[in-house]
């Protein structure tokens, strides 16, 4: 986070999550900067640099400004300072105070200027005090005291703490390190003293409670390194967090932090979609869109245009966004396409039957339609057309129907043309004749024959014109037949 090229330590988060404070010996002092959570916004709070003399290096180094701490607000840091001129303290081999500041470098305020060495600054759950040890009674001890310096108090059963006290949640406890016996105690500060919470072999230090004050992490060398363990407040049981070869010294629960919230939903929308057009105005089309949100959630998406709109032909883009609790918006689009690959709907007859009315067939009519849902009503072309003359026999007509789409419908039926007309027969209304013997008389006549479509046909009269008839009445019957097999019959009397 820091990319610090000299030595940089003792974090702490503000509440929010937003920043760390931190100490840095980038200008060869200890000096307190702040820098956003994200790496960036790196600045200097306390400007040592140009009002304190130097200090000869050592090992370890003494830090002038060290172990900032935010206050709950965020407005200001308490952290252990060297103020200039104050004299070396025998016991730390330099002087220490507790001393406060605005966020922003402004307002600084020494809180303990005597010539006690203070340490290890820590702000109250709810600001109104702040705990840290000292040993202006002649050993390390915890006192607390106001923001404002005032109303110091010695915690009651931590005349020997050095080290981290550090307030339960509720600010109702002070964890410290003593060294009575190098373990961790628990100072009720209502009253009844402290109580021992670890007992080995090794010294145990830094300790801080969990977010719900059930446990406590703490350092402790008690297998031959610095290394973090955590155990319920009650002393029972304890667990090793670390083992490596390194010394992890100031744990803190991660969880007493409250990170930012700032990424946005994540917003699912379906692919693109293709719809078919049922009507002129596209399609009613509906679709399913989602949201999860990493703090809370499934939350509620809102679509433009909503699933369930009417989309009309072409292409429109959904725009889809989710917003969580924080204002944290995220956005997801995809593409409807409506098209109209239907064809129209084509109607024609079924079969027709028409006779014939001349030796060509016969002009047929018919009606034909065609509806497509996008279009309505769509022109229909027709082979051969209506009205056309139909040769005798079958002929197939062909019919189809384009929309504006160039989507096609082609359908067919048959118009059969007949003849079922017999020819027509032209004969005498009847004949009378004078015998000309006992016999009776050599009778002629004329008699024809026309078809509609065959035009004249042959008579066939019996008796045929030209025989002998007797004395007396005689029927001539005769019968005409046309190329289809059509029969007519007509008679008259000599």
């Amino acid at each position: 986070m820091t990319h610090e090229t000299v030595g940089a330590g003792f974090p702490d988060w503000s509440r929010d999550g937003s920043q760390v404070t931190f100490m840095s010996l980038e200008n060869g002092y200890g000096d307190i900067y702040v820098i956003n959570a994200d790496g960036s916004g790196r600045r200097q709070v306390t400007k040592d640099l140009d009002t304190y003399p130097p200090i000869p290096s050592t090992d370890p180094p003494i830090f002038h400004d060290t172990q900032p701490a935010w206050s709950p607000d965020g407005s200001r840091i308490v952290y252990q300072c060297n103020p200039l001129n104050n004299p070396l303290d025998p016991l730390s081999g330099h002087h220490n105070d507790i001393c406060v500041i605005n966020a922003d470098g402004t307002g600084w305020v020494n809180l303990t200027s005597d010539d006690a060495s203070d340490a290890d600054p820590e702000w109250s759950p709810d600001g109104l005090r702040i705990a840290f040890n000292s040993n202006r009674s002649g050993s390390s001890q915890v006192f607390t005291m106001n923001p404002d310096g005032t109303s110091l108090t010695e915690v009651a059963g931590a005349s020997q703490g050095y080290a981290g006290p550090d307030w339960s949640p509720d600010g109702d406890q002070l964890a410290f390190s003593d060294w009575r016996d190098d373990g961790i105690y628990l100072a009720n500060l209502a009253g009844g003293g402290a109580t021992s919470v670890t007992n080995s072999s090794g010294r145990d230090w830094y300790p801080a409670f969990s977010p719900n004050g059930e446990k406590l992490v703490f350092v402790s060398d008690r297998d031959g390194n610095s290394e973090l363990y955590v155990i319920d407040a009650d002393g029972t049981p304890e667990t090793r967090l670390t083992t490596r070869s390194g010394v992890d010294h100031h744990p803190d629960w991660g969880s007493n932090i409250t990170v930012p919230d700032t990424t946005p939903p994540v917003v699912t929308v379906p692919a693109d979609m293709v719809e078919e057009a049922t009507g002129p105005s596209g399609v009613n089309a509906s679709f399913t869109a989602s949201a999860v949100d990493d703090v809370d959630g499934a939350v509620s998406v809102s679509c433009a245009p909503a699933s369930g709109s009417m989309f009309p032909l072409g292409v429109t883009q959904v725009e889809c966004s989710a917003s969580d609790s924080l204002g944290n918006t995220g956005t997801g689009s995809f593409m409807i396409t409506v098209q109209d690959t239907t064809a129209p709907t084509l109607l024609v007859p079924g079969p027709l039957t028409e006779e014939a009315t001349a030796p060509a067939g016969a002009a047929v009519t018919f009606s034909v339609s065609a509806s497509d849902l996008v279009d309505g009503p769509v022109a229909v072309v027709c082979a051969p057309v209506s009205g056309s003359t139909f040769v005798v026999g079958d002929t197939t007509v062909t019919c189809s129907a384009t929309d504006a789409a160039w989507n096609s419908a082609s359908d067919t039926f048959v118009v059969t043309v007949e003849d079922t007309t017999p020819p027509t027969l032209s004969m005498p209304a009847g004949v009378t004749e004078e015998a000309t013997s006992a016999a009776g008389a050599a009778v002629t006549f004329s008699v024809s024959a026309s078809d509609l479509v065959d035009g004249p046909v042959a008579v066939v009269c019996a008796p045929v014109s030209g025989s002998t008839f007797a004395v007396g009445d005689t029927t001539v019957t005769c019968s005409a037949t046309d190329a289809a097999g059509n029969t007519g019959a007509g008679s008259f009397v000599v």
